[in-house]
């Protein structure tokens, strides 16, 4: 490719001035990217390296990117020209997104229309979910999507078989990469040995071999594999190494799979044509085996499936624990789907089984399904057909399965009516990555009389980025003075506030017009309370434990002209001035109230109405006679106590125990 061809050989629709790209290049303005080397066969590398060593002398100053597959050449390759070696990271989620639509962006206007379906089957299809991780997967998913004109194919096997094809033949095929290593097999016999390599991989419990043994393991497989019998074995390996797209080498001397999904499908494979049944039921709690057994039930034939079934049942019934009994059951019931051809009876009797767990009844037994693992999310119902109960426990443990794949089912439950349900969805949120989670989720919450929990600055840019104003905010102590800056506006429209004492410093800039009515402070104060003046809608405080305890606090309270309901510790209260009035307060709690001193409350609350008593049940009883002195109190309620000199108040009183 001579320098003038760059422009052309990107499909670039502007033409170029003469000699434009010679002096971008001399100038030293120029990215260079060299894409594959790895592509180019083992034995002209050496001319592709002088070459660029040409341009790089004739080009000097210029950024240059060249990429290849780890160990397809040294590590030092390029290492005295400069160079310096990076290695890619797993793709996450909104890269993937943006892979997806640059691919389509550069395969021109005819693809736009599949770009938006696919990335809805990536966010909704864990098959293709889970090939996605890397740019040669993402690559390979936009290419089968295009090509089948915006459809996948149905089912983890038929997809998986479509990526075998593109992997094994097609991609160097349509590239005109002819026979690098002089090797021409089909998809077959290719995939026949390459499972040899993938049994013995997941057998062993590994997920890389020293390259030794992979020859070895290759070199026994090829005399029994027709088509490739009659090449040399060795030549064999290289071939299935280098073009097969299946494997490569992260270090010198070993060699795994480019995507553990392809081992476990090829090691499926491999265990139903050997038929080795004992090792998939004595798998059958192992994690790692889960893929392997239901691609396994994807191989089968309807009468092998029948008894992968029945032992996978066995393997249920003499599980150890619960936990390993329900991993096995789920394991089971996900593979239904699998399955070409399965009697009606032994769906039903699998059915049956996976319905004693499934939804689960209570937090306890939520949080015990979510220890299973992602596979329980396929088997999650609702919201449609749960009561209230029920919805709640599918999402305690939707939210304990820390996988993409739990956002698209959260969501179904963003607009339940059931609170504590919404509750969960909010809490879980610090779980997930922070912003698919604001979008998938938190955006679409129904924030009737809900607080939003914020644990993070993170939370709180998602949190600003929505434009979102929630009426209730619970903000903890993970919050920076970058956090709070960015929530004043959220914290000025909110109408409950539950903050940690050492962040009351940053309510001092609140606007006077905010709507905060009820404000709750958790534990030691940092600064006074002179935020307090400028909250004229407060209508309710809480202060847990002694923070108020300080003579110059109690003083600006005293001095609000409105505060109808407060909440209070009894350590507080029995730390109260003696000259301290508080004639505002109509409503007042106290919490931890063993010992509470009623003759205090009686003389700072002159205008109460209410008063209850929460906290620890003990066997002393009350004596409520300072409380006849109260003009205006209308109910007592103490949840259990005993109380004596009901007598003394007024007949008005209504006493709740």
């Amino acid at each position: 490719l001579g320098l003038g061809d760059l422009v052309d050989a990107v499909d670039c629709p502007l033409s170029p001035p003469d000699g434009w790209a010679d002096r971008v290049l001399a100038a030293g303005r120029g990215l260079v990217l060299v894409d594959g080397i790895d592509e180019i066969p083992e034995a002209e590398r050496d001319r592709a390296r002088r070459w660029l060593r040409d341009l790089l002398d004739s080009y000097d100053g210029n950024r240059w990117l060249v990429t290849s597959r780890p160990t397809a050449v040294r590590d030092d390759w390029l290492a005295s020209d400069g160079f310096t070696e990076l290695t890619l990271t797993p793709m996450s989620s909104s890269e993937v997104t943006t892979f997806v639509r640059r691919w389509h962006r550069a395969a021109g206007p005819e693809a736009a229309p599949y770009e938006q379906p696919l990335l809805d089957a990536l966010r909704t299809t864990p098959d293709v979910a889970r090939l996605a991780t890397n740019p040669l997967m993402c690559g390979l998913i936009c290419a089968l999507h295009h090509g089948r004109r915006g459809f996948l194919p149905r089912g983890r096997k038929a997809l998986y078989d479509a990526a075998l094809s593109m992997l094994l033949s097609r991609r160097d095929r349509e590239r005109d990469m002819g026979t690098p290593y002089g090797i021409d097999l089909g998809d077959a016999p290719q995939i026949q040995l390459v499972q040899r390599l993938a049994y013995w991989l997941t057998l062993n419990g590994r997920t890389t071999m020293d390259r030794s043994r992979a020859e070895s393991v290759v070199r026994e497989a090829v005399p029994a594999v027709t088509e490739a019998a009659g090449y040399d074995a060795d030549a064999v390996f290289t071939h299935l190494l280098h073009r097969s797209g299946l494997l490569r080498e992260p270090t010198e001397d070993t060699v795994d799979f480019v995507h553990r999904t392809f081992q476990d499908y090829l090691a499926a494979k491999a265990l139903v044509d050997r038929w080795d049944i004992g090792v998939l039921s004595r798998h059958a709690a192992d994690d790692q085996w889960e893929d392997v057994i239901r691609m396994a039930v994807g191989h089968a034939r309807p009468r092998e499936c029948a008894e992968i079934f029945e032992e996978l049942l066995k393997a249920a019934d003499a599980a150890p624990d619960r936990r390993t009994h329900l991993r096995v059951l789920v394991v089971a019931a996900t593979a239904l789907d699998h399955a070409t051809e399965v009697a009606p009876e032994i769906r039903e009797r699998i059915l049956a089984r996976a319905a004693e767990a499934i939804p689960p009844r209570g937090a306890n037994e939520a949080r015990e399904l979510a220890s299973v693992g992602r596979a329980v999310l396929d088997l999650l119902p609702g919201p449609e057909g749960l009561d209230d109960e029920s919805a709640l426990a599918v999402v305690i443990t939707a939210t304990h399965i820390t996988h993409d794949a739990a956002l698209p089912y959260l969501a179904r439950f963003a607009g339940h009516p059931f609170l504590p349900v919404r509750s969960q969805l909010m809490w879980g949120w610090t779980r997930f990555p922070a912003t698919s989670y604001a979008d998938e989720i938190i955006a679409r919450l129904d924030t009737d009389s809900l607080d939003f929990t914020v644990v993070s600055d993170r939370q709180a840019v998602e949190i600003l980025r929505l434009g979102l104003r929630p009426e209730g905010l619970d903000l903890r102590s993970g919050l920076t003075p970058y956090g709070m800056s960015l929530l004043r506006e959220a914290i000025g429209g909110a109408r409950r506030l539950l903050v940690p004492g050492s962040h009351t410093r940053f309510l001092d800039s609140l606007p006077s017009g905010n709507a905060l009515k009820v404000l709750t402070v958790d534990g030691p104060l940092q600064g006074g309370i002179d935020f307090l003046r400028s909250l004229t809608s407060l209508e309710t405080l809480v202060v847990h434990g002694t923070a108020m305890v300080d003579a110059e606090n109690w003083g600006t309270l005293a001095a609000l002209d409105r505060l109808p309901s407060l909440v209070l510790d009894a350590r507080a209260v029995a730390a109260f001035p003696q000259s301290l009035r508080l004639p505002q307060v109509e409503v007042l709690h106290v919490v931890h109230d063993d010992g509470v001193p009623l003759d205090a409350i009686a003389r700072t609350f002159p205008g109460l109405v209410r008063l209850t008593l929460v906290g620890s049940f003990g066997p002393q009883a009350h004596d409520l006679t300072p409380l006849a002195s109260l003009p205006r109190l209308s109910s007592v309620t103490g949840y259990g106590r005993l109380f004596t000199g009901i007598e003394e108040l007024a007949p008005t009183v209504e006493i709740h125990i």
